[in-house]
């Protein structure tokens, strides 16, 4: 026993600035003692060593989504579930899974990505976890508060962990870069490499000023300000994230917001799902290289996955990921938008900013 004790408080102190692992596991069983935290603990270390060894962006959607799905839906997929009960056969010999141990190993998957989340960033010679982290973060905003207030607060703490991680990334990136001076022959190519990076900063505000400027949707062949609120919403989440450079900053998000920012009216998202057919159409069109993306991860990205509806598709058919979300006002549904198309961009979709008909 005091040799569990030792391990315990050794993670404690190990997780101190992440979540609080102990106080999450109670959801799994709220009289468990320090054996069974001991043992579940070091099952979800080992899993977050795996989770950190997951680079590729389109694994980390994938596992993003699979995440939400155990947390908001109580749902685990069978590799994540066959993932979970190996390193927790490891740590606790006499588990089995009867069958009914979802609830279990989807709450140490979801508390094995915050430890992977907050280890990566924090660790200089650890892969980046930020995209894990943003996509995590758009699947579980999106999602109603949960029924289960031992789940909403594990949800709202992850959220939390996973904000921390990624805020201000906007904004710090578009800093301009002094550059040496005098050049010399030493110094000329570090010079040349900062000044094209400021360049592409000021190419980009003088892109977005000539876009609030002039008024003009591309893809809609119209003036923004004479749209209605959804149409609006959807074009200029759309062209305002075809001229970003690189994360959007809250400033960037105000830009998005300027047509429909005072609207304070509140859209369930299948509201949001029945309004401006044209507008769909337009978002089909500029977000066509990533359609295959947006059906592949609607957990993560559920504002694109109903701004490009087709009509045929029928809105009890969709996944929970999609119908389950909380009402968000205009200006909030056109923030979503912005954030996942950001996604999208990092997935290696390209926007078409060009005339949808």
């Amino acid at each position: 026993m005091t040799t569990l004790k030792k391990q315990l408080g050794n993670m404690q102190r190990e997780r101190a600035m992440g979540l609080e692992n102990n106080k999450h596991l109670k959801i799994i069983d709220p009289a468990a003692n320090d054996d069974f935290i001991a043992r579940r603990l070091e099952a979800i270390s080992k899993l977050a060593q795996k989770i950190r060894r997951i680079t590729s962006l389109p694994d980390q959607a994938r596992f993003a989504s699979q995440l939400v799905d155990a947390l908001a839906h109580c749902r685990i997929s069978d590799d994540s579930k066959a993932w979970v009960t190996e390193a927790l056969v490891k740590a606790a010999p006499s588990f089995e899974d009867d069958g009914n141990k979802d609830n279990e190993l989807g709450i140490l998957l979801v508390l094995a990505c915050g430890d992977a989340i907050d280890v990566a960033a924090t660790a200089a010679s650890a892969p980046s976890m930020e995209f894990l982290a943003q996509a995590a973060l758009s699947g579980l905003q999106y999602v109603s508060s949960l029924n289960d207030p031992q789940r909403e607060l594990l949800r709202k703490d992850l959220m939390g962990l996973a904000r921390s991680k990624i805020q201000d990334r906007g904004a710090q990136a578009r800093q301009r870069q002094p550059v040496p001076t005098p050049v010399t022959s030493e110094n000329c190519a570090a010079a040349a490499t900062i000044m094209a990076s400021n360049a592409k900063w000021d190419r980009e505000e003088i892109d977005l000023l000539w876009w609030v400027v002039t008024d003009w949707s591309v893809v809609g062949d119209v003036r923004v300000s004479t749209l209605d609120a959804e149409p609006a919403c959807v074009v200029s989440a759309i062209e305002t994230s075809g001229l970003f450079a690189g994360p959007a900053s809250q400033a960037h998000r105000n830009i998005a917001t300027r047509h429909v920012g005072r609207l304070a009216e509140e859209q369930t998202p299948k509201e949001f799902a029945s309004g401006s057919v044209e507008a769909r159409t337009w978002a089909r069109h500029a977000l066509q290289n990533g359609i295959e993306d947006i059906s592949r991860y609607p957990a993560i990205l559920p504002a694109l996955s109903i701004a490009t509806l087709t009509d045929d598709q029928v809105w009890e058919a969709l996944p929970a990921s999609i119908t389950a979300g909380a009402p968000l006002t205009i200006a909030d549904w056109c923030r979503r938008l912005v954030d996942e198309i950001e996604l999208l961009s990092r997935l290696g979709r390209s926007i078409v900013l060009t005339p949808a008909r």
